[in-house]
């Protein structure tokens, strides 16, 4: 059994299960000079808030999985699914692989995960009492500025983890939360792993998930719009998954879902 607070990976026969996956591109760091206050409280607000929120919409889910090894790039395949939140835990429906209903998640061999958002955002945010709100700096993030502050979580912290050949690795990570200056809402949250043990043939997992307001039913909620999941291993061989969100409805209510539709992306 896992905690529920806990973020997961599952590995089948090595092979990885992943929630989404981060870019190449490392994010442009905090400037030295201008670093200055956040309102904590109304932060830590935005995101309860925002967890409150993913237990109360429906959300269709679009991943692409890709692979590179000695330069070689490949796609592998794209899966999609209806996600809710049942008692803190993300459920699948309607889980199709290249287009092929397929019965349950957990027939998906490969690069596929079962991450839990709400416990990425709790953990995000109890990191935050051990921020100073003068450690938020300016970073530049396409056309504009966010607020950047870091923290960390030690392995024995029981937050995240890989199993590999059905062992359980805790992971030792850092973490990067940017948000609005304006509005205090969060816009990306980013986790990069230490390096797990030699073992696991890992060298870094890195997780980022972003943000943005989305209206359902006429109320607007902050949700995720693009997550991105990158599995570096050792030698040269990296497996990514980019997922892309789309809100179809409120939990509870009659929702058509149409996945021939071709969601926007990031």
């Amino acid at each position: 059994m896992t905690k529920p607070e806990a973020i997961w990976l599952i590995a089948l026969s090595g092979l990885f299960t992943a929630w989404a996956s981060a870019g190449e591109g490392e994010w442009t760091r905090p400037f030295a000079a201008a670093c200055g206050p956040v309102d904590a409280s109304r932060l830590q607000r935005n995101i309860d808030d925002q967890i409150k929120a993913l237990k109360v919409v429906v959300v269709h889910e679009d991943v692409e999985r890709y692979s590179r090894s000695r330069g070689v790039q490949r796609r592998i395949d794209s899966l999609d699914a209806v996600a809710e939140v049942i008692d803190g835990v993300e459920t699948y429906a309607n889980v199709k692989q290249n287009g092929q209903q397929i019965p349950h998640a957990t027939q998906i061999t490969g690069t596929w995960s079962f991450g839990e958002l709400p416990a990425f955002l709790q953990a995000s945010r109890e990191a935050l009492g051990k921020v100073a709100t003068n450690n938020f700096c300016p970073v530049a993030d396409g056309d504009g500025l966010l607020s950047s502050a870091s923290f960390h979580f030690n392995a024995d912290s029981q937050r995240w983890f890989v199993t590999v050949d059905s062992k359980l690795y805790w992971l030792d990570f850092s973490g990067e939360i940017r948000i609005s200056p304006a509005t205090g809402q969060v816009a990306s949250i980013r986790w990069t792993s230490g390096e797990p043990p030699a073992a696991t043939g890992i060298a870094k997992i890195v997780w980022t998930v972003y943000f943005k307001p989305a209206e359902v039913y006429g109320r607007t909620y902050v949700l995720p719009d693009k997550a991105e999941y990158r599995v570096v291993h050792r030698g040269d061989w990296v497996d990514w998954n980019i997922t892309r969100f789309d809100v179809v409805g409120r939990y509870g209510a009659q929702v058509s879902v149409n996945f021939g539709s071709n969601f926007g992306s990031k």
